[in-house]
């Protein structure tokens, strides 16, 4: 018996089978004890209250919010923006605790707006002091020692007055030593920062952005922090921001060393196809490394800035959206506390975009409508998406007849079955697919035209920093010409060709995990049930296998691969 089950067994025998025990259980026993058990340790199941108390807490109901800021017009203080959006969050929250959220999380930017000065002392003024953790503030009451502004109380005030646990992300001002190697002129450090409030509205956890994407005059740690925080629903939160999700510091390392399930991240997400539009990167990270990801974006599609979800680890996406246009969308969803908790994978109702089985909800937020709007057009919007450059790739086109330079190719086949090889610098792909087409008609402008590729090599994030990727897989382009890949094709035509089977195997030395990574013509992560996926360490040869299977046929797909993003 473990410790666990003896702290169990003693527990329910000194209090019997009483209803005693299961409000003592219930309200001072169990959350002290449920993480442990559900990191795979065993209780006796003979222990009916305990047992009863535990199954009830099975799951947590999460919500995310894709969320539109107000953005600042260059000549008001932004502490009035600030507050502004910070007020929208906490209607949000009002809305989430409703629907009995245990936990809500807010976008990267989502008080600020992404229409930050580059200049110092104007970025300075979107910032505000945050107090230590250690000094359990609840900074809704006004006797908090450290002067906060008025928008990070408002987000201390939505947790407590909503009893529910709120992250949330805003620009941190932190004092330093002038004389100090690092520390600026003025004495401040900037830290890009989010913030988790437990239900009283305490501050229970910090994080500082490690990987920055493109601020200007923002700071980092000299570490990546690996932040976590505990709920009294038995669940230990992780926490990132945006960019960090594709760096081993800190995504990887918070999962390795606390052993984490559940992730909350807040995102700005700048999309591209094939591989990293923002659904498609949130579902990957959580799929392959097998963990709950509850992801909250930030709205404005025409700046490539959407995506937003709430997943279940290899049981794949619960809800997600990738709005047209800018949206202000709260997402629910009941969450296995443990990703392993479900043993069978469920059936999810594709068309409608939820698993019945796990009690999604999308709820529209209105806001009133005397409140400023975008300062934009956005109304009249619609989403964009960088492109990645595919012609680095070694690709194949899918048909077996084709040649890669051939350009007046017309396909004679209706069924086929292509395998595709790449070997380099010690990594090894390997794609088969099955296809068949509806009908024998000479393709229509736009259409899918699939290719096979793979790829170790380097790619650059932004023209800021370059960093070694592995890709293998099948992506779709908009015709034969390579510069189309990376483009959305037109799925709306009856001849498409229906992709029946893809199976990919990987090997590459040292042990990793490599993101799963699904798109179809919604711009949404395939469902976990809908393909497989196996990871294989070979300690004695140093060697990682991985395999990644479509089960589910489909004539929609944009993106089918494993890609190894640093």
């Amino acid at each position: 018996m473990t410790t666990s089950a003896i702290m169990a067994n003693k527990i329910t025998s000194n209090f019997s089978n009483t209803n005693c025990c299961c409000i003592f259980v219930r309200r001072y026993i169990v959350p002290a004890i449920i993480f442990i058990i559900f990191q795979g340790h065993m209780w006796d199941s003979s222990n009916t209250c305990l047992a009863s108390m535990l199954l009830e807490r099975d799951h947590y109901i999460g919500a995310v919010v894709e969320f539109s800021p107000e953005l600042w017009d260059q000549s008001e203080e932004p502490k009035y923006l600030l507050v502004r959006n910070s007020r929208k969050l906490h209607k949000i929250a009002e809305e989430a605790a409703r629907e009995k959220a245990d936990i809500i999380v807010t976008p990267e930017c989502g008080l600020s707006g992404l229409n930050l000065p580059v200049v110092r002392d104007k970025l300075k003024l979107f910032t505000t002091f945050i107090p230590n953790v250690e000094d359990n503030e609840i900074l809704c009451e006004e006797k908090n020692k450290l002067e906060v502004a008025e928008h990070l109380k408002e987000l201390s005030c939505a947790a407590q007055k909503n009893n529910i646990y709120l992250v949330a992300n805003m620009l941190e001002k932190v004092s330093c030593n002038k004389t100090h190697p690092g520390c600026p002129t003025d004495g401040l450090l900037i830290y890009n920062t989010n913030v988790a409030f437990d239900r009283t509205g305490k501050l229970i956890a910090k994080y500082h952005k490690f990987n920055l994407f493109i601020e200007p005059e923002t700071n980092i740690t000299s570490a990546a922090e690996l932040s976590t925080f505990h709920t009294d629903f038995g669940v230990q939160f992780g926490m990132f921001i945006c960019f960090d999700i594709l760096f081993k510091k800190p995504a990887l390392e918070i999962i390795e060393k606390t052993n984490v399930k559940n992730i909350v991240y807040s995102t700005a997400w700048f999309s591209e196809i094939p591989f990293f539009t923002a659904v498609e990167s949130q579902a990957g990270y959580s799929y392959s490394q097998n963990i709950n990801l509850l992801a909250s974006g930030y709205s404005f599609p025409k700046n490539k800035n959407f995506g937003s979800g709430i997943y279940a680890g290899e049981k794949g996406p619960l809800v997600m959206i990738m709005p047209e246009k800018p949206t202000n969308k709260l997402l629910i969803a009941k969450v296995p506390i443990h990703p392993d908790y479900f043993i069978n994978k469920e059936t999810c109702d594709i068309e409608k975009q939820y698993c019945d089985i796990f009690d999604t909800k999308k709820i529209d937020i209105h806001f009133n409508e005397d409140e400023k709007l975008l300062k934009t057009e956005s109304n009249n919007l619609i989403m964009d998406f960088y492109h990645d450059d595919i012609s680095k790739f070694s690709t194949v086109l899918l048909d077996k007849n084709k040649n890669i330079n051939e350009m007046d190719y017309k396909e004679t086949e209706t069924v086929g079955e292509k395998t595709f090889n790449y070997n380099e610098a010690k990594f090894k792909c390997e794609v088969t697919v099955k296809w068949e087409k509806y009908n024998n008609t000479d393709l229509t402008e736009g259409m899918p035209v699939y290719r096979l590729v793979g790829y170790s090599g380097t790619r650059s994030y932004g023209g800021l920093l370059t960093v070694d990727i592995e890709v293998c897989g099948l992506i779709a382009c908009k015709s034969y010409d390579i510069s189309t890949c990376g483009y959305t094709p037109d799925f709306s035509k009856n001849n498409l060709t229906n992709i029946t089977s893809i199976v990919i195997n990987i090997e590459r030395p040292h042990k990793s995990n490599p993101f799963i990574m699904t798109l179809d013509k919604n711009m949404l992560a395939l469902r976990g049930n809908e393909f497989k996926f196996t990871n294989n360490f070979n300690k004695i040869t140093d060697i990682q296998s991985s395999t990644m299977i479509l089960e589910t046929p489909h004539n929609d797909l944009i993106t089918f691969a494993m890609y190894k993003p640093s």
